[in-house]
């Protein structure tokens, strides 16, 4: 039998790092994430997530979002931050 450890993370903040961070990570983890703003949140999970590199070319990432971490349907191993200090707390 085969074991498969897949790596849970929460992405809180999805600006341009968290974003950005999130979508790599994807390949090769389960990512979620978290953003308080509700239209981009919503946009995300609509259409997934966009990223267009510096030479122009773009590529698109079918990964979840949120607007809570009191949202997420599982339990994450690990969470990393990406919001501006002031809004850690929200």
């Amino acid at each position: 039998m085969a074991v498969t450890n897949t790596l849970d993370i929460a992405v809180i903040g999805a600006g341009a790092m968290g974003s950005v961070f999130g979508a790599h990570l994807s390949k090769s983890a389960r990512v979620v994430l978290v953003d308080t703003w509700r239209k981009q949140v919503e946009a995300i999970n609509r259409q997934g997530l966009q990223v267009e590199r510096l030479d122009g070319d773009a590529s698109a990432f079918a990964l979840p979002a949120t607007t809570g971490a009191d949202r997420l349907d599982t339990r994450v191993d690990v969470a990393i931050i990406f919001t501006k200090s002031a809004a850690t707390m929200a």
